[in-house]
């Protein structure tokens, strides 16, 4: 029986039995010289099979009767080894993911700003507000910076872009132009989880509508002889002020934009 909770005499049954297995068999053993593990560890069972068997002093059969009784009682063993366990406190990122040595993980976005408990082994991560745990991710392996995103951790405003995808986006900038192509894969390079970018693309994207694709290539040209790396904000800036420049344009060259009403302080037209 293993040692009780909370009962310390119990431990003097424990220690009686390592001093027995002590002196029955590493004891024997200690002027011996073995060459290999496999020697040493086949003369130890020899040892082992000698001390289970030998007969109780006071009370009938041995340690190998008592567990050929209790084996059918014995659960069984973990399909997986014990893994060493090391803790950390994690702040949750605004992109709702904590990071563990260079590494990524997603929690649910209503913890962000928060500090959760981190324990994490050599190929589990687990984390854990109080008590309870909120998430677990297999860890990462191989270059640092890579992301691990469950799609139930996302707002639902990132979610209602899963069925969009890189190419979608390229494909749909392709058909403005090349300018508006390589802006948008500017965009979506920004971005280690390409759907954190989609909403960014996708307003940039909508510029060109109701014909506005020849627009928005223009524009896509100047911001790409800005910088190189664009954002929604700059692109839209540009965009309207590029379109108010050939409103002003149209109404130069429109020869029925040629004058307007005034209305003197009587209120007469003239």
């Amino acid at each position: 029986m293993p040692a009780r909770i909370k009962r310390p005499r119990d431990k003097a049954n424990v220690e009686s039995s390592v001093n027995n297995l002590a002196n029955n068999i590493l004891g024997k053993m200690r002027n011996q010289t073995f060459f290999t593990l496999e020697e040493f560890n086949e003369q130890v069972r020899q040892y082992f099979d000698i001390f289970n068997t030998h007969a109780f002093q006071k009370k009938m059969g041995s340690r190998a009767t008592l567990f050929a009784q209790e084996r059918d009682l014995l659960t069984h063993l973990p399909k997986t080894r014990y893994e060493m366990a090391t803790w950390k406190v994690a702040t949750v990122q605004p992109n709702y993911h904590i990071s563990v040595d260079g590494m990524f993980y997603s929690v649910p976005f209503q913890y962000i700003s928060q500090k959760l408990n981190v324990k994490f082994t050599s190929s589990l991560i687990e984390i854990y507000k109080a008590d309870t745990r909120i998430a677990s991710h297999r860890r990462l392996q191989g270059r640092k910076g890579q992301y691990q995103t469950v799609p139930d951790h996302m707002p639902a405003k990132h979610q209602k872009y899963l069925e969009w995808d890189e190419e979608r986006f390229l494909s749909w900038a392709d058909n403005i132009g090349s300018s508006t192509r390589k802006l948008i894969q500017l965009v979506l390079g920004k971005y280690a989880i390409p759907q954190q970018g989609f909403r960014s693309c996708f307003g940039i994207l909508k510029f060109g509508d109701n014909g506005n694709e020849q627009l928005l290539e223009q524009t896509s040209t100047k911001v790409l002889s800005y910088t190189d790396a664009p954002s929604y904000k700059l692109v839209k800036a540009i965009f309207k002020e590029m379109k108010n420049q050939d409103i002003e344009t149209v109404r130069e060259v429109d020869p029925s934009i040629s004058h307007a009403f005034i209305r003197n302080l009587r209120g007469d037209v003239k």
